[in-house]
């Protein structure tokens, strides 16, 4: 659900001069979508929860929650003969950067909705969340978070567009306890800076050292993360969470301890 960088500065996203006209459909899906929006913009998260299909609720509620100072729907996109749609909004939040000035930016987020029972509700797209920038993942893989935020000059992005803003290299890493560091690799394929650090939902790991915690990568730019198990530490199935700021994006790393062979 929804998160925004530095010199240079995002090409604005732009929109036709014509507004063709829209379906009651996707009226209503605006509508609702907007409810939903301004309820995050004035913090209402308990409210918003009506709109949230019952089976997402636990992702709602774990989900961080940016604070957006404006917002406006850019594009929507219907899926399986309208049952289900993905939205592209536009939201406004204030940055700031240590040695530069405090600067608003408009970024695109997306949302996944589906109809239930004549209504639109918010949900988690767990197919959406599997489209990697590498591939759709495996079963027993997981990819988390929701899609990055992309600008271009002319029109709203596509949803191929909204997956190529920061990458990693790899999701599952295996580790030896008291071995060598592994590292992952950052990609930022965006013009301004991106910064990576360890979410909040990251709990402390025993014997788990991640370096560094918070990574600043600058525009079109790479940087490493390194992880390493110390001597003794056991890891089954334990991940990591990593949120990319400015954009509405995570990534999670799934970690186990290995024995050299």
């Amino acid at each position: 659900m929804n998160r925004r960088w530095i010199a240079p500065p995002l090409l604005a996203l732009t929109c036709s001069a014509q507004t063709p006209a829209i379906s009651a459909s996707e009226a209503a899906l605006r509508k609702r979508a907007e409810e939903f929006l301004q309820m995050q913009l004035e913090s209402k998260f308990r409210q918003a929860e009506a709109l949230v299909a019952d089976e997402s609720k636990d992702d709602y509620y774990n989900a961080h929650k940016p604070k957006i100072e404006g917002f406006k729907i850019s594009k929507v996109e219907f899926l399986d003969g309208g049952k289900r749609a993905r939205v592209i909004t536009l939201t406004k939040t204030t940055v700031t950067f240590a040695g530069a000035p405090t600067q608003q930016f408009e970024i695109p987020a997306l949302s996944s909705w589906k109809l239930i029972d004549g209504k639109w509700y918010w949900y988690m797209d767990r197919d959406l969340l599997k489209q990697t920038p590498f591939g759709t993942a495996k079963e027993g893989e997981k990819s988390n978070g929701t899609p990055p935020a992309f600008s271009m000059p002319g029109s709203a992005p596509s949803i191929e567009k909204l997956q190529q803003g920061v990458q990693i290299s790899r999701n599952i890493v295996d580790l030896e306890p008291g071995g060598p560091a592994q590292t992952v690799t950052l990609i930022n394929n965006l013009p301004g800076v991106a910064v990576v650090k360890l979410g909040y939902r990251t709990v402390p790991i025993p014997g788990l050292v991640v370096e560094p915690q918070t990574v600043t990568i600058n525009g079109n730019s790479k940087a490493e993360l390194k992880l390493r198990a110390e001597k003794g530490a056991k890891l089954v199935a334990e991940q990591i969470v990593l949120e990319v700021s400015p954009l509405n994006q995570n990534f999670v790393i799934q970690l186990k301890t290995v024995e050299k062979q």
